[in-house]
């Protein structure tokens, strides 16, 4: 584009960027760029246009669904396995394909793949609203006006599946505690500190030594830039009984 006299100190004589190796899509964003142009060069304005970030924001986005999910895991910060299996879960029975040609027979086929490598009804829900929530995001990202074909789904049997989780009584719990400090391996120490906390395994897992104050006997459970919580309650500070600290302490000199 040529610029007018009156915005070449801003502009130079020619506007010229690189816009696509497809015609198409060259037309549209120059037609895009142009009318951006005009009504600046109208309002004489003394702001330069950056045509480069005015092209990015129309230019078609990455519409499939690996695309839209690595995305989503990268703003919301959910990168897990959980989220990484439920994904590839999706991509092995519907393949990688645009957010908007997924329907409601993917979400069953999505349902029946999971059931078939022996995932409880638990676990499936859980995969189920990952996929959700990313589909969720592109339609809104993208602006696509459509019903989520895997929202609302029923899962036949489920909770049904459910076990209940059992006790240990006093006795076992002081075999496991014993047990766990005369083998050599840092990993069976998580037995006694979440039995004596209460924790989450994966917040023991998630800690840092800075987090453990032996002298105090005070615990932190906090986030940090390896490891974030479930839910933003769950950042607190525990006492440490005895049994917890020393095996705190063992661990950490391991």
């Amino acid at each position: 584009m040529r610029v007018p006299n009156s915005h070449q100190k801003l502009y130079e004589l020619f506007i010229r960027t690189r816009l696509s190796e497809s015609e198409a899509e060259a037309r549209i964003l120059a037609d895009h760029s142009s009318q951006i142009l005009k009504q600046s060069f109208r309002s004489n304005t003394s702001v330069a246009v950056s045509i480069d970030q005015a092209i990015n924001a129309i230019r078609p986005a990455q519409k499939t669904f690996s695309a839209i999910a690595g995305e989503y895991i990268s703003i919301k910060g959910v990168e897990s396995k959980a989220s990484k299996v439920a994904v590839r879960a999706l991509l092995t029975v519907a393949g990688d394909r645009e957010i908007e040609s997924y329907k409601r027979d993917d979400a069953r086929a999505f349902l029946a793949y999971l059931y078939s490598i022996g995932n409880k009804t638990a676990t499936i829900r859980r995969r189920l609203i990952t996929i959700n929530a990313t589909i969720n995001y592109a339609h809104n990202e993208l602006e696509i006006d459509r019903r989520n074909p895997f929202g609302k789904m029923i899962i036949f049997g489920e909770g049904l599946d459910a076990a209940k989780r059992g006790t240990f009584t006093d006795q076992e719990l002081r075999d496991g505690y014993k047990h766990s400090f005369n083998i050599q391996s840092g990993i069976h120490l998580l037995f006694p500190i979440l039995g004596e906390t209460g924790c989450r395994l994966a917040e023991v897992v998630g800690l840092k030594v800075e987090d453990v104050y032996l002298v105090e006997c005070v615990l932190h459970i906090r986030p940090n830039d390896k490891h974030r919580l479930k839910t933003t309650g769950s950042e607190r500070s525990l006492p440490l009984t005895t049994t917890a600290a020393s095996a705190l302490q063992k661990a950490m000199a391991w």
